[in-house]
């Protein structure tokens, strides 16, 4: 009997972030507005990151690894920073090595909210891939 190759043991995951500043009018994605004041944001990864706990680790637990990690919507860098820097760290403290060892971690940006504080955090948390969005 042959064992499985460990690349059978590894898994993409992806997240919806369903927050934009408007929503483009040919978009079918759910999508809700950006508030950036409000706590929204922080419930939503809050929600997240148990969806995480409940879904992701037990699957850790069991020898599988995370090979690709995207975060797509909507935007997510409409997300306020330290809404995505919680999910992030969240993740990252997941991950044996963190997400500096996946072999991609892709955020999606729209060019007005890609300000150098988010480029610097999305370094720092282990990002490798941006996709920028021209639509809206």
């Amino acid at each position: 009997m042959q064992r499985p190759s460990q690349e059978a043991h590894r898994f993409a995951v992806y997240l919806h972030i369903p927050y934009c500043r408007v929503q483009c009018p040919y978009c079918t994605f759910y999508t809700v507005s950006a508030k950036k004041g409000g706590d929204t944001a922080q419930r939503f990864v809050a929600a997240v990151v148990e969806e995480w706990r409940l879904r992701v680790l037990p699957r850790l637990a069991r020898g599988e690894r995370v090979s690709t990690l995207y975060l797509g919507g909507g935007t997510p860098s409409d997300l306020p920073l330290p809404a995505l820097d919680r999910l992030l760290s969240a993740f990252a403290g997941a991950i044996p090595g963190g997400l500096h060892t996946l072999s991609e971690v892709t955020v999606e940006c729209n060019p007005e909210s890609a300000t150098p504080d988010l480029l610097d955090l999305l370094r720092e948390r282990g990002v490798n891939r941006i996709s920028l969005g021209i639509q809206a």
